[in-house]
């Protein structure tokens, strides 16, 4: 991604359930990051882990997020 200079891709995700820890970690370190609902078990396990939390976001918080980018 750096060879375009994209800095991050972001995924809205409605069905987490198949999103496995492995795949949030591998693409987060490259610089993705995942919005799922705010109420799904995944992304509160997720929020509180310290190896994932850096790579989910609270769905309600993406259109902030992009207003904040502007």
């Amino acid at each position: 991604m750096s060879h375009f200079k994209i800095r991050e891709l972001w995924h809205l995700i409605t069905f987490d359930k198949d999103l496995s820890d492995d795949k949030i970690v591998r693409l987060g370190e490259q610089g993705q990051i995942f919005y799922l609902p705010n109420a799904s078990e995944t992304y509160k396990k997720c929020s509180e882990h310290p190896g994932m939390k850096n790579y989910v976001r609270p769905l309600n918080n993406f259109v902030g997020d992009i207003r904040n980018l502007i």
